[in-house]
């Protein structure tokens, strides 16, 4: 007896111990690991329907993953040279002393500050001088950190498209294996892994597609009223959409007071009124469709989750964040109606 004790703790201590070496391993993808789950679930009835078709497993998930890459890596990588163009074209502005200079009124600027404090203050060479050394910064140590981590990401993206392609092709398998690794009665695992599904696709269709839309739309609204750097915006949109309530207000409330106070009132006030009433209530009327009879996670939770995701986890924490709290909250039902009932007898 005493040799078989002894046999498994050392069976156990090597376990944990290529656990962590295994955990050191997949640290560095970890977020990408993570995006492929994301992905793989999001399009995943997609691919059932194709596979329903063709018969094919392979060609479906293969189609499929090339699909998700032409749908987010392209406008990516278009967003990513919008925002390179505007930041190059803004810094140029300021350095020759461009229109910019007149739209924010320096000048008057610079003459009120002058008389305020009764010395001649340029805010012009001031602007100049930490242009030049936010340039020298981006261009001296910024630059050369982006250009190592290059390399890193697109291994980083190709891992994430390899991972959706095999969870796609075996993923139904790999779930029925975790279910039997987890060391839970038969009941507690169906009851789990049947909350869990049901929590899993409140969030993330509801709080990722709910984000996306009211991000597109939020867009759609900047762009009639004539505010600039729409893309940019947009996605800034899409990703604070995933704080309840004060997400989009966040962007499009700024927007319209920049309109009033740039003499475009009517088009302030429009952007204001179609940001609370459209954007900010489309919703209401999105969630209840895809979520339908499914299990709705509290606001409060999901605002919990995503802050407190951000903080742990950086941006990937946007979606573990309001899933490890629902999870939490799934332990605790389990607790509350299975557990604490013979606590109490005892």
């Amino acid at each position: 007896m005493e040799a078989e004790r002894r046999s498994k703790i050392t069976f156990y201590l090597i376990m944990l111990l290529l656990a962590y070496l295994a955990f050191l391993l997949m640290k560095p993808y970890f977020s990408y690991v993570v995006f492929a789950l994301l992905f793989s679930y999001m399009f995943n009835p997609l691919y059932k329907w194709l596979y329903k078709r063709t018969k094919k497993r392979d060609f479906s998930a293969a189609t499929i993953t090339i699909f998700i890459i032409s749908i987010l890596v392209i406008p990516t990588m278009l967003l990513m040279f919008s925002l390179i163009n505007q930041t190059a074209s803004t810094i140029q502005s300021i350095s020759s002393g461009g229109s910019i200079y007149e739209e924010l009124q320096i000048d008057i600027i610079s003459e009120k500050l002058s008389d305020l404090f009764h010395k001649n203050i340029d805010l012009e060479v001031y602007l100049n001088l930490a242009v030049d050394k936010v340039g020298k910064f981006i261009l001296e140590e910024k630059a050369p950190q982006i250009i190592n981590h290059v390399a890193e990401i697109v291994l980083g993206i190709f891992i994430m498209f390899f991972v959706t392609f095999y969870l796609f092709r075996g993923g139904k398998l790999l779930y029925e294996e975790v279910k039997e690794l987890i060391p839970l009665k038969r009941h507690y695992k169906v009851r789990l892994f049947t909350e869990l599904e049901n929590m899993l696709h409140a969030v993330i269709y509801g709080q990722v597609v709910t984000a996306i839309i009211q991000g597109c739309l939020c867009g759609l609204g900047l762009y009639v009223a004539g505010v600039p750097n729409v893309i940019f915006w947009t996605f800034v949109t899409i990703i604070i959409g995933f704080i309840p309530f004060v997400g989009t207000p966040l962007v499009f409330v700024p927007a319209a007071f920049y309109l009033i106070i740039n003499d475009r009132v009517g088009a302030g006030v429009g952007l204001l009124i179609y940001g609370f009433i459209i954007v900010m209530n489309i919703d209401n009327v999105i969630k209840p469709k895809i979520i339908g009879g499914r299990a709705k996670v509290h606001p409060v939770l999901v605002l919990l989750g995503v802050i407190g995701g951000l903080k742990v986890f950086g941006i990937i924490g946007l979606l573990i964040g309001p899933i490890i709290m629902a999870l939490f909250i799934i332990f605790l039902r389990i607790y509350s109606s299975d557990f604490m009932h013979d606590d109490r007898e005892d």
